[in-house]
This record gives C-alpha cells, sequence and structure tokens, in this order.
C-alpha cells in the first residue's frame, strides 16, 4: 500500500501537476488527522472502561463493607440489649427485699457488659483505591 502512495506521488511530481500533488498531500494529511483522531477516541473509551471498571470494584468493596457494619451493629446492639436488661433487672432488685448474691454478680457482670460500634470505614479511607475519583 506504501509502495502505491509513493508510486502516485512520483508520478504527480514528475509530470509537473503540483496541484493535483497538493490535493494528494492534503487528502493523505486528512487521512492521518483523521488516523489519530480515530486512535484518541479508542483511547479515550478504554480510559473510560477502565474507570468503570475500577468504579465497580469500589462499589463491591464498599457494598462488602457495609454487610460487615451491619452485622457489627447488629452484634452490638443485641449485646447492649442484654446489658439494659441487666440494668433494669437490678433495678428492679434495688425495689424488692430478695436479694440472690449469684443472680446480682451475674446481673452486673451482664451490666458491664457493653458494647460501642466503630464503623469499620477501611474503602472510604484508602486513599489508593479512591486516587481519581470524587467521593
Amino acid at each position: 500500500m506504501i509502495k502505491f502512495f509513493r508510486k502516485i506521488r512520483y508520478n504527480l511530481m514528475s509530470e509537473n501537476k503540483t496541484s493535483k500533488y497538493f490535493k494528494y498531500a492534503i487528502g493523505e494529511i486528512i487521512l492521518v488527522v483523521i488516523g489519530i483522531l480515530i486512535a484518541l477516541q479508542i483511547n479515550n473509551w478504554n480510559e473510560k472502561q477502565k474507570d468503570i471498571e475500577k468504579e465497580q470494584q469500589i462499589l463491591l468493596s464498599l457494598r462488602e463493607e457495609f454487610k460487615q457494619n451491619i452485622k457489627e451493629l447488629e452484634f452490638d446492639h443485641a449485646l447492649n440489649e442484654g446489658c439494659l436488661n441487666a440494668i433494669v433487672a437490678l433495678m428492679n432488685f434495688a425495689h424488692t427485699n430478695s436479694f440472690k448474691t449469684k443472680t446480682i454478680d451475674s446481673l452486673l457482670g451482664k451490666m458491664y457488659n457493653y458494647a460501642t460500634f466503630d464503623a469499620r470505614l477501611g474503602v472510604m479511607n484508602d486513599k489508593r483505591k479512591l486516587r481519581g475519583f470524587s467521593v
């Protein structure tokens, strides 16, 4: 194909048809520009696909992290409910005159067995994964 274009160029220059040669040269330049624009468009599409894939990975990671946070929150809630029930039972013991040492010891142990929820924010705090994304 290159020989074909070279032959056309040579024939046009040897026959002193400069206007036709310039038309040919402009046509060749236009073809090169179109090729570059197509290559840029393909590159932009590839970059967009990479960004979409990265976004999907981040969203899946966030989903898993949120699921873990929900499980931990439910566990902490159940533990704190037990603590609250122990406190209520101890308050009821204070109003009655029947004190059983084992029961009170057990309730005191449950009363101090409470939990605080600390959310996992690993994905949100991982700057390496979020580089280039605005969250």
